[in-house]
């Protein structure tokens, strides 16, 4: 038998699609509930992942001290968003190295295969994929050195552009409208 149609019910989860791109949240929650529950109960694997982690603060603080002495050095597993020169200097190898170091830890810390429902591990494997790439200090002018290059070459003028094309998206999008040209790369 039918439930009768939620007005409000649908209404919100139509906002919520908009918002999310059409990814729902409630799963995502019960991927991430189903991996906390499995992590609580494993105090094995907890004190793996402690292990892990000071490991790799202790590596990531030798570095940082090592850095902090002016010698340029180069993020160990530095990813290709690093690896343009101006990331060898501090401080920018230590935000690179200290984002590297973290996303390993993270990655490691998701379950292993078995451990839970393959689409649960995928949803958190994409979510976590989501969050390390929006935490990258390359997304940012004050910590991405290259971008710091550029603002000053151009005297700010690739930040009014970026401001432009982030207007347009917004009306776009307000308008429920799709970008109707690409936009030529930046130089």
């Amino acid at each position: 038998m039918n439930q009768p149609a939620d007005p409000l019910g649908q209404s919100f989860r139509a906002q919520l699609a908009r918002v999310t791109g059409g990814l729902a949240p409630e799963d995502y929650a019960q991927a991430f509930g189903e991996w906390w529950a499995r992590l609580a109960r494993n105090p094995a694997r907890q004190a793996e992942l402690a292990a892990s982690g000071a490991r790799r603060l202790l590596e990531f603080w030798s570095f940082a001290l090592h850095a902090a002495g002016g010698a340029p050095a180069a993020p160990p597993a530095a990813s290709a968003a690093f690896a343009d020169a101006a990331w060898h200097q501090w401080p920018f190898n230590v935000l690179a190295h200290a984002h590297d170091q973290f996303s390993a830890w993270a990655r490691e810390s998701l379950c292993k295969p078995g451990e839970i429902p393959p689409d649960a591990v995928q949803r958190l494997e994409f979510a976590l994929r989501q969050a390390l790439e929006a935490s990258s200090p390359a997304h940012y002018l004050i910590t991405n050195p290259e971008l710091l290059r550029a603002t000053a070459e151009e005297s700010g003028a690739n930040l009014a552009r970026g401001l432009e094309h982030w207007l347009e998206d917004a009306q776009r999008r307000s308008a429920s409208v799709r970008p109707s040209r690409s936009r030529p790369a930046r130089s």
